[in-house]
C-alpha cells in the first residue's frame, strides 16, 4: 500500500518515489509511468509479492515491475523477490516492454517462477550493477530489442540461462560473472 500511495502521487509528474529500507508486499505488479523512478536504500528495500498470489501463468506472467510504451524509467537500489517458495504462479521480477532510454541499476532479482529482468522489444535501455539469481527460468532476456547495455551484472544460480539475447541486436553485453 504504501508503494501504491507513493507511486500515485508521483505519476505524471516525472517524479521520484524513494523507499526507505524495509519489506514492502505486493499483491500484484507495480506498474511505472513516463519519467518516474523508483529508488530504494539499498538490498535492505525489499519489494516481495505476497504469500500465495499464485497468479501468472507462463505465458502470461505477473511482473512484480512493469513499464509499458513508456520512456525515462529509472528502477535502482532495491531487491525485488518473487517468493517462489511460497508462490505457484509465474512471475518475472521486472518487466519493460516497448521501454526506451531507461535504467535498471543496483537492482537485486531473486526467487521469481520465471525471470528476473526481461525487456521486450525495448531500447536503449542500461542495466548495470545487478545481482540475478535463484529464478526459475533464467536471468536477463532481451527480445527484440536493441540498442541496450547490460554490463558489470552478477548472474548466477538460475534454473536456465543467465542472459539470452533473444531475437535482438546492437546490445553491448560486457563485463557480467
Amino acid at each position: 500500500a504504501a508503494i501504491t500511495a507513493a507511486y500515485s502521487a508521483s505519476r505524471g509528474t516525472g517524479g521520484k518515489v524513494y523507499l526507505l529500507a524495509g519489506d514492502y508486499s505486493v499483491n500484484g505488479t507495480t506498474t511505472m509511468a513516463t519519467g518516474t523512478a523508483l529508488i530504494g536504500s539499498g538490498n535492505g528495500t525489499v519489494i516481495k509479492l505476497a504469500n500465495g498470489v499464485n497468479l501468472g501463468t507462463v505465458g502470461a506472467p505477473l511482473e512484480i515491475i512493469s513499464a509499458n510504451n513508456t520512456p525515462y524509467i529509472t528502477i535502482a537500489d532495491l531487491y525485488v523477490d518473487g517468493n517462489k517458495g511460497n508462490n505457484t504462479g509465474s512471475q518475472n521480477g521486472i518487466q519493460f516492454t516497448g521501454v526506451a532510454t531507461s535504467t535498471i541499476r543496483n537492482v537485486m532479482a531473486s526467487g521469481t517462477n520465471q525471470y528476473g529482468i526481461i525487456l521486450s522489444a525495448s531500447n536503449n535501455i542500461t542495466i548495470t550493477g545487478n545481482t540475478i539469481n535463484r529464478n526459475t527460468t533464467g536471468g536477463i532476456v532481451l527480445a527484440l530489442s536493441q540498442g541496450s547495455i547490460v554490463s558489470g551484472n552478477i548472474i548466477n544460480f538460475n534454473a536456465s540461462y543467465g542472459i539470452f539475447n533473444n531475437f535482438s541486436n546492437n546490445n553491448l553485453i560486457s563485463g557480467n560473472t
